[in-house]
């Protein structure tokens, strides 16, 4: 399903950033071959769920949201995929996660996780996140980055799985992002690549979900 079927946000403010940022390659060769830049690539494998609050968006962040539909897959069988917070690696395009604080089994508000990774086979590229919210009535979760050596400031994302649209089967990943602005590249860019890497995602629920 294309994003251009959907109501899609996209309200973005290009005010750019003081902060320097080395210049980074352009492409990436990973595990799952994937093609993201690396200042943006860790916030691009992570999905979080519900409405972030207004009041805590600097009106110079980048923000959007983006859509991706999940064949065959029940939302709340695909929201527990999501929801396995730890364990993120098992559907996103990273090397390794898993729990700094709070128990990998029973996931709650404030555990943290640590995400890697590995660039070309030699270089980690890492972020630990905060979960924010997790509402499993609701199918939804909420993340920030707290720390990372990708230069980014400030990265906020909440993910819910909605039912799927009419006369379709599955279910839909919607996710949304706040992103501090990062020097190189450019809000439309930024759009692009987290709607890439859902619908890379939800591809990744499905076939996880056909194999347990």
């Amino acid at each position: 399903m294309h994003l251009s079927q959907y109501t899609c946000i996209h309200s973005i403010n290009q005010q750019k950033t003081s902060r320097k940022v080395p210049n980074c390659p352009k492409t990436m060769s990973i595990t799952y071959n994937s093609f993201l830049p690396l200042p943006l690539l860790s916030i691009l494998l992570f999905i979080t769920i519900a409405p972030l609050s207004t009041s805590a968006i600097n009106s110079s962040y980048w923000q959007g949201t983006v859509y991706a539909d999940i064949p065959e897959v029940a939302p709340e069988k695909a929201f527990s995929y999501i929801a396995d917070y730890c364990n993120v690696y098992k559907i996103y395009p990273i090397t390794a996660s898993f729990c700094i604080k709070g128990d990998p089994q029973n996931p709650k508000i404030g555990d943290r996780r640590f995400t890697a990774v590995f660039v070309n086979g030699t270089n980690v590229n890492w972020e630990k996140h905060r979960l924010e919210k997790l509402d499993k009535d609701k199918l939804s979760l909420t993340y920030k980055i707290l720390d990372d050596n990708v230069f980014i400031d400030y990265y906020r994302a909440a993910l819910t799985v909605l039912p799927p649209a009419a006369e379709k089967e599955g279910s839909l990943l919607m996710w949304h992002y706040i992103i501090s602005p990062v020097v190189g590249f450019t809000p439309e860019t930024a759009f692009q690549l987290l709607q890439s890497l859902a619908i890379q995602v939800a591809a990744n629920i499905v076939n996880v979900s056909k194999s347990t």
